[in-house]
């Protein structure tokens, strides 16, 4: 049986969209706290999903609504009164991964380290057509990129040749419409999967990108992956310190049940 790790889900009724307030909805997550550098295990990795379909408030490039990320326990005694701007500003005590729905593109969900914009993931999007001739699936205007690990479902059922328990890699066809791959490998060098029937239901594909965020013992720097492609490195690092594991939020989730940020698994902790 897979491990899927552990879910966050945020309850509270205030934050955005409804309150641009900067609020405690934030914590150290558990008591589990990233053993000095010097010690064994050497290495801290923290792997984890983001649901794009609950990050609901806009906000300008490089800034973010919701992070998770590892801090020293000085600056977590203060996490309730952090601001978007605490989480944006590089620190050798408080490494931040961000996440916000862009108000110039709100069908993408930026990520952002130290205020800067990393990359995008697509919202769920639901598909009108699928060919099984040309092995496509139209969504007009998508927001998916080449390489971008996704889920397919079905309120009925999925195209045949695809299934709703395994994730695929965009193939960004044209502008209106994707087809899918079984590796990133794979959609980098257009190998498409044999759409054999269209489907039916109401058919959607959604991010189902995993990150890794890892803090060396060697050197003591922070680095963040997607999928085995490392996509950005903190600027500081701190090879010397303890880190937990924290969430910081300061908007309403679109869903008072479903986890924001959910598989998350921890190693190289006590």
């Amino acid at each position: 049986m897979p491990v899927l790790g552990s879910s966050l889900i945020n309850t509270s009724a205030n934050g955005q969209p409804t309150d641009l307030e900067d609020r405690p909805f934030s914590y150290a997550i558990g008591t589990q706290i990233f053993i000095n550098p010097s010690h064994s295990p050497t290495d801290a990795v923290v792997s984890f999903k983001v649901d794009t379909s609950l990050i609901a408030a806009t906000a300008s490039a490089g800034e973010s609504n919701l992070a998770i990320g590892l801090a020293i326990d000085a600056e977590l005694n203060t996490i309730s009164s952090w601001g978007k701007s605490k989480i944006s500003t590089a620190n050798a005590n408080l490494f931040a991964i961000g996440f916000g729905r862009m108000s110039a593109a709100p069908d993408k969900i930026s990520l952002n380290v130290e205020g800067g914009y990393v990359l995008s993931l697509a919202r769920p999007q639901t598909v009108s057509a699928v060919s099984d001739a040309s092995n496509t699936l139209a969504i007009a205007a998508h927001p998916f990129i080449t390489g971008d690990r996704v889920l397919v479902s079905s309120t009925g059922t999925v195209p045949g040749g695809l299934s709703p328990s395994f994730s695929y890699f965009v193939i960004n066809d044209s502008i209106n419409s994707i087809k899918l791959s079984t590796t990133r490998a794979g959609a980098l060098a257009g190998s498409e999967i044999d759409i054999q029937t269209a489907g039916s239901g109401t058919i959607t594909v959604a991010s189902d990108e995993i990150f890794t965020l890892t803090r060396a013992g060697s050197t003591g720097s922070v680095t963040l992956k997607r999928g085995d492609i490392t996509v950005a490195t903190f600027t500081q690092s701190n090879g010397a310190s303890p880190l937990r594991l924290f969430y910081w939020n300061r908007e309403q989730s679109a869903s008072g049940t479903l986890p924001v940020l959910k598989e998350i698994k921890v190693r190289g902790a006590i």
